[in-house]
């Protein structure tokens, strides 16, 4: 990044800035209050974790000597075939853009859930608050009798000490301030990286399930803080984005055809990690006897949840088109944050029991019993009748075993002892379980789609080999993609136009870029390669605009300066027609010719240079440089007659 007089003016104003704030707070105070939870006053945890995601993306995926393009193929989640992929897919980041953006929420989110989780466990003499000091309440009634002691009441009992580093605590290893610090808390979030991209719906890349773990964390435990964090979020991509491109010219053009910014959001990654996070903050509340606002839980977690896109619903259809259901999303969401808000603050009291005024009604156990029961059998039905026709498949099976499972879950409290289930379950416990239950269908539906295995490579011959990675430019091209255990007729049987990257050893085969990609912009690029290599395959397209007819071109790939022509398109009528004599325009292994064909025979010649000509009998081609194109023109007898100009490419002017 050059240094310019604006980046000089932003980072005086953003010194003038901090001085001013330095000066009007209390920093004594500020420095009690963070090393009260914090040790020496750091988010360690969140520093580790930010450092690892920079770090990685740095070296790992070469984004120090690259950092605009980065190597991701050998880090994305594509099958559980390839461990590398989804034990790597949590931490790697597909662009700066990308990385920044989440590097930003984790800075933001992580330095408030590590403060209210706290380096030092509270003990049971003194319990800390949560920094916004919402009242307690207990079945959603009014503030319990005792007031707790929050932060501030620490200070002020310790008087003028501070505490400026780890005490030694018993308890077990989870109680070395240390170990909170540095393993516990970041490797939790790395863990629930690994669990988002194991459970990824297709091919997964990003920290981003773990940064929305971070964010329902914080809306249960620091809801005024969580809604204060959206902001700061923001704020910190607007001074990023001063500071890496603070001159932005850009003038009145319609963009490359690509698909919705939506389209490509893993949402379903994203839930599962909210979900994830939320089941997390409520088991942190229960340890600690905390019960915070009602009011404040579920209005934080709508305005973020709406923020944030929580509700983010989408399906693909078919040729390129996809489906926003941003009204169900939003229902959605607004029934998850009543779910939410019961199972962190709701009544403690039992579940009603309709049935009870029965006369004769079967105990809960005795209904449970029945039930499980009853789907043994069902489940035993539909997954015999398919075995004993042979037409079984682990898919279908796989797909009951779950459903049964799930379906199950209603029925366990009521078998467990009452020591395990503590007494009849209640609001909050109903809510816990439903949290729970719809984690686990959100995790399973990605399942299937880890199974996937690709056999062979691209059918085009114009294909290079790069390390491990086979890339080629083809059209309507397929690929064996197989998922385990799905019925031959739910295989995809889709088609690739464009770049195309592809790995037997990875499990891998994607669009490196989209075929109208590469005719708007007239070229793209990719990286493959991994820790230690870094190539890049250059794709770059020529063609000519056959007047009245269509365009006929050729895509070369460029590795090392070694040029592979990888793809051409077929010969094109000119609609110039001499006598008998029927002209076209064709790509060859080098470049274009000009054919003449006539009664089965045809002739062809080079086009020729710029303002040369080539000649083949009575024709003569010539190749002439206008105003904002080439032009091709044939003559005959002093006949001369356009056939082509040269294709231009919007997006490279």
């Amino acid at each position: 990044m050059a240094v310019s007089k604006t980046l000089v003016g932003i980072g005086l104003a953003v010194a003038l800035g901090l001085g001013y704030l330095l000066r009007s707070v209390d920093l004594g105070r500020w420095r009690r209050r963070l090393s009260s939870r914090l040790i020496f006053g750091v988010p360690w945890g969140t520093a580790v974790t930010v450092s690892v995601l920079v770090a990685f993306y740095l070296f790992a995926q070469h984004g120090f000597a690259h950092w605009e393009r980065p190597v991701t193929y050998p880090y994305i989640s594509w099958s559980y075939f390839y461990p590398t992929g989804w034990l790597t897919a949590g931490i790697a980041h597909g662009s700066p853009a990308h990385l920044v953006s989440n590097t930003t929420a984790t800075v933001v989110f992580g330095v408030i859930a590590e403060y209210t989780w706290g380096h030092y466990p509270p003990s049971e003499r003194e319990r800390t608050d949560e920094p916004d000091r919402a009242p307690d309440h207990q079945d959603g009634g009014s503030a319990g009798p005792g007031r707790r002691v929050g932060p501030a009441d620490a200070e002020r009992r310790a008087g003028p000490a501070e505490r400026v580093g780890p005490s030694p605590r018993s308890g077990g290893w989870l109680s070395n301030p240390w170990v909170r610090a540095l393993v516990a808390f970041p490797g939790t979030l790395f863990a629930i990286a690994l669990l988002t991209s194991a459970f990824s719906l297709g091919p997964g890349l990003g920290f981003s399930g773990a940064v929305y773990a971070i964010v329902a964390f914080t809306l249960l435990v620091a809801p005024r803080l969580a809604v204060g964090g959206v902001v700061a979020s923001a704020a910190l991509g607007v001074l990023y984005d001063a500071l890496a491109n603070p001159i932005v010219t850009a003038g009145i053009e319609s963009g490359a055809p690509s698909p919705p910014g939506w389209a490509g959001v893993g949402f379903q990654a994203h839930l599962l990690g909210f979900l994830v996070g939320a089941i997390v903050a409520i088991a942190v509340l229960r340890t600690r006897e905390r019960t915070p606002a009602t009011g404040a839980i579920f209005g934080a977690l709508v305005l973020v949840g709406l923020a944030q896109s929580v509700w983010l619903l989408v399906w693909p259809g078919g040729s390129d088109t996809y489906t926003l259901y941003r009204g169900v999303g939003v229902t959605f969401l607004l029934v998850l944050a009543v779910v939410v808000s019961v199972a962190a603050t709701g009544p403690t009291r039992r579940l009603p029991r309709p049935f009870a005024t029965v006369p004769r009604m079967p105990s809960r156990k005795r209904l449970a019993i029945v039930w499980v029961g009853l789907l043994t059998v069902v489940l035993g039905l539909f997954v015999a009748a398919p075995l004993a026709m042979g037409e079984a498949s682990g898919f279908v099976v796989g797909i009951f075993l779950v459903a049964y499972a799930l379906l199950v879950i209603p029925a366990i409290p009521p078998l467990l002892p009452d020591r395990l289930t503590d007494g009849p379950i209640d609001y909050r416990q109903a809510a816990l379980v439903t949290l729970c239950v719809l984690a686990a269908v959100v995790a399973v539906v990605g399942v299937p789609y880890g199974f996937t295995l690709i056999d062979g490579e691209p059918t085009g011959s114009g294909a290079v080999d790069v390390g491990e990675y086979t890339v080629t430019y083809e059209e309507n091209a397929s690929i064996d993609r197989t998922m385990l255990g799905f019925p031959e007729e739910a295989q995809s049987n889709a088609t690739y136009d464009g770049l195309l990257v592809a790995s037997d050893d990875h499990e891998v085969f994607t669009i490196g870029e989209r075929a109208d990609v590469i005719a708007y912009d007239g070229e793209a690029t990719v990286a493959v390669g991994g820790p230690g290599e870094y190539e890049t395959v250059h794709a770059e397209r020529t063609g000519w605009e056959v007047l009245g007819n269509e365009t006929v071109y050729a895509v070369d790939l460029v590795v090392d300066s070694e040029r592979t022509r990888s793809y051409v398109t077929e010969p094109v009528e000119t609609g110039v027609q001499f006598d008998e004599t029927q002209v076209l325009l064709a790509p060859t292994a080098d470049g274009f010719e000009v054919r003449f064909e006539q009664d089965g025979e045809t002739t062809a010649v080079p086009v020729p240079e710029v303002n040369q000509t080539q000649s083949v009998g009575p024709f003569v081609v010539r190749k002439e440089s206008g105003e904002d194109t080439d032009r091709i023109t044939v003559s005959r007898d002093g006949v001369t007659t356009p056939i082509a100009e040269r294709e231009t490419y919007p997006g490279s002017k």
